[in-house]
């Protein structure tokens, strides 16, 4: 499952449980969607603490939303995770360097940083390095 939500910094986007592909051909839809009146210059917090898999082809379909977003103005953006060594985390990456989000996206894994959440937000919002 997935949600995109619309926050005064841009979007809000949170995966849990098993990510199949059909809900990453939605979340692309719907990112379109989001995005058509977005006025440029927004943050991204991704939450992807309680996902447990996505199918094969993910880095696909991110690869694609992140393109998207960064047409539309993406400044900046935090990927939170539970455990780095988690199946998804080398499609997401290599996903951001193909795409060159890499150089404005950080990781941030919760199980190793204290108040992480604070270290995601401080990042997407006032450019503060979160190590």
């Amino acid at each position: 499952m997935y949600i995109i939500e619309k926050e005064s910094y841009g979007f809000h986007l949170k995966f849990w449980g098993q990510i199949t592909s059909k809900e990453m051909d939605q979340w692309v839809s719907e990112s379109k969607q989001m995005l058509e009146d977005s006025p440029g210059g927004f943050c991204v917090f991704m939450d992807l603490i309680e996902c447990q898999s996505m199918p094969d082809n993910a880095s696909d379909y991110i690869r694609q939303v992140h393109e998207l977003f960064m047409e539309k103005g993406l400044k900046r953006s935090s990927v939170v995770v539970h455990a780095y060594e988690m199946d998804i985390q080398p499609k997401i990456k290599d996903s951001c360097i193909e795409t060159g989000i890499y150089l404005t996206c950080r990781y941030i894994d919760v199980k190793t940083t204290p108040e992480w959440k604070k270290k995601a937000f401080d990042w997407i919002l006032y450019n503060i390095e979160p190590f």
